[in-house]
């Protein structure tokens, strides 16, 4: 307790002691921070701010809408890109950074020597990021203000530039894909719907539907009539003798409605130029005739859904609006962002505070091993010697 005693008297006994240069040391330090931290150029910050992709501007067809179209869960997963992610890829791609640079002449500004230096400058002069919220967050930092605003308009710029581009050359092979595709199905719908008619000419079916509730219907007329002529054939039979003109005209009706009945049923004997299908061939018929107007009507879909796609992919290369929705346009800031004169004055404070310590445990250091061990300090004493005749040596030969 005792020893822990005296080591803390002792350190007071030392800060007051050697009072002046700890006092000295922070004034020259602190001094000359402070005067540095003047004389050091001033930086300015621009900031801005850009809403997150519209997955409904890309039309469906770009890897943003295929992003945009899974569930929102999915794309706050570790690893899997958001369409903000895209977004800030191309801010820091070498086509927007080589744009940037030639726009603004940073060679000169910076005074880089080659391209490469050039693109290193920019890159500590620039923070490219995203926000929790999926904002692009664009900030530059330039020696002036209007610099700053420059540099972030730039990249606004340059971005919406590649966007556009994107979507153009997007669009365009979209569009002669489709005009491709719509030629293939123009001649594929002019073969099927010329099958359908080849059918139609031969069969003489024009809607097997109707044509099928015609033919019932004689059918059913014709029955009633052969009904009503057997009851008359054979009323005329019981009353008069069977080769009475009356009887044999009956019979041959009858006859006669029967061999309409059987042209219905086989189409024997049928009229070539007649529309009435017979019912043992409308199972095939109806068949066929369904498979080809199904045929005709799925490329009538296709050709009516190519058509729409069409007009819009024509509508997107054509369309030359923003591509990004800025929220917060940069603006030439009122205060400088370095540096930073109080945090440069207290560090050097602090680091005055280290330099005098780190002088006064070398200076007791000495006076304990001049009384303690005064061979350790002559020899000491003999390097330093050898040490300073060196550095007059050399700068007597500078001189």
């Amino acid at each position: 307790m005792e020893k822990n005693k005296f080591n803390v008297v002792d350190g007071f006994s030392l800060l007051v002691k050697w009072r002046k240069l700890f006092v000295y040391n922070f004034l020259i330090f602190s001094i000359v921070a402070a005067i540095v931290s003047l004389l050091l150029p001033k930086w300015y910050t621009a900031s801005c701010t850009l809403l997150p992709p519209d997955q409904s501007e890309s039309g469906g067809l770009d890897i943003l809408s295929m992003l945009g179209d899974l569930p929102k869960g999915l794309t706050g997963l570790s690893g899997m890109a958001t369409p903000s992610d895209i977004y800030v890829a191309i801010l820091k791609s070498r086509n927007v950074r080589d744009s940037v640079i030639q726009d603004l002449d940073l060679r000169k500004v910076f005074e880089a020597d080659n391209q490469d230096d050039c693109l290193a400058m920019l890159d500590d002069v620039t923070k490219l990021d995203k926000s929790e919220e999926d904002m692009i967050l664009i900030r530059t930092t330039a020696r002036s203000k209007k610099l700053a605003v420059q540099l972030a308009e730039s990249f606004v710029h340059h971005l919406d530039r590649v966007n556009k581009t994107k979507r153009f050359t997007s669009a365009r092979y979209t569009r002669e894909f489709i005009e491709k595709r719509l030629a293939d199905n123009e001649a594929d719908l002019r073969r099927t719907a010329e099958a359908l008619r080849d059918f139609q000419r031969k069969h003489r079916v024009i809607s097997i539907e109707e044509q099928t509730k015609a033919a019932i219907t004689a059918m059913a007329e014709l029955e009633a009539q052969i009904a009503l002529s057997e009851v008359s054939y054979n009323m005329a039979r019981r009353q008069m003798d069977p080769s009475h003109p009356e009887v044999q005209q009956l019979r041959i009706k009858r006859e006669e409605l029967k061999k309409q009945v059987a042209k219905l049923e086989t189409g024997a004997r049928m009229d070539s130029a007649s529309y009435v299908v017979p019912f043992d061939k409308l199972p095939d018929y109806g068949l066929q005739y369904a498979f080809l107007l199904r045929d005709v009507e799925v490329q009538k879909a296709i050709y009516k859904l190519l058509m729409q796609q069409y007009e819009q992919a024509r509508i997107r290369e054509a369309k030359d609006t923003p591509t990004i929705q800025i929220l917060d346009k940069p603006v030439e800031p009122d205060k400088r962002s370095k540096p930073k004169r109080g945090i440069i004055v207290i560090s050097a404070a602090l680091l005055s505070v280290f330099v005098s310590l780190l002088i006064v445990s070398l200076f007791e250091y000495v006076n304990r091993l001049k009384t303690a061990d005064p061979a350790g300090h002559a020899q000491l004493q003999s390097a330093v010697d050898v040490l300073k005749n060196d550095w007059r040596g050399w700068f007597g030969r500078k001189k």
